[in-house]
């Protein structure tokens, strides 16, 4: 209960250097020193882990499925917020580059609400997710789900809120040293979508 209390006040931490000093302080034994290249060692060694689990748990069937609502759908918006963004901006990116019609909802000036009102039925959301879950976040997917559009669900857990909202749901276990989580199989996982976008396409032309 003790290292779960501790976790939550580090992963409740915005600044990374204040997640570190934190850690630090709530070991119960001393740290040895750590040298950029360990740390390196040690986040690559997890990442390794984190995308083995990657290839060996995601379903075909839903790899399948996520392509096909992408292929037929008339818009794609995309919803990463935090250190979700990253992962959803590059995949707007794949997306405007294989010609479709993507848009990254960002809450430019606490729009997001209204950045998503033209969504209908025959649309597609790409939410992405992960604990703590952004409110913003699921909110936009109760919306999606009551336009009836399509949804892709990135996030770590079967009990994720945004699971509730899904068509297709991704369960990714990031990599994580101490209290930094990474996002390399997020990442991972929706380039392969992509490409795999990409070879189908030429296939059916």
């Amino acid at each position: 209960m003790k290292q779960l209390f501790r976790n939550k006040i580090v992963e409740e931490t915005s600044s990374y250097t204040d997640r570190a000093r934190i850690h630090k302080q709530l070991q119960t034994e001393p740290l040895a020193p750590e040298s950029p290249k360990q740390i390196l060692q040690e986040f690559a060694s997890a990442n390794s882990q984190a995308m083995n689990f990657l290839a060996n748990q995601t379903s075909e069937d839903d790899l399948n499925r996520a392509i096909d609502i992408l292929q037929h759908c008339e818009n794609i918006y995309l919803i990463g917020l935090r250190r979700s963004f990253s992962v959803a901006s590059y995949f707007t990116y794949a997306l405007r580059h294989l010609n479709k019609r993507a848009f990254l909802i960002d809450g430019l000036g606490g729009m997001y609400e209204e950045q998503l009102s033209m969504i209908g039925a025959n649309d597609a959301v790409v939410a992405i997710s992960f604990s703590p879950y952004a409110n913003e976040t699921i909110a936009l997917s109760e919306i999606a789900s009551k336009a009836g559009a399509k949804q892709i669900v990135i996030t770590d857990s079967q009990v994720s809120p945004l699971a509730a909202f899904s068509d297709v749901s991704f369960v990714i276990k990031e990599a994580k040293v101490d209290a930094f989580r990474s996002q390399s199989a997020s990442l991972c996982l929706v380039q392969s979508i992509a490409v795999a976008m990409a070879i189908h396409s030429e296939d059916g032309q």
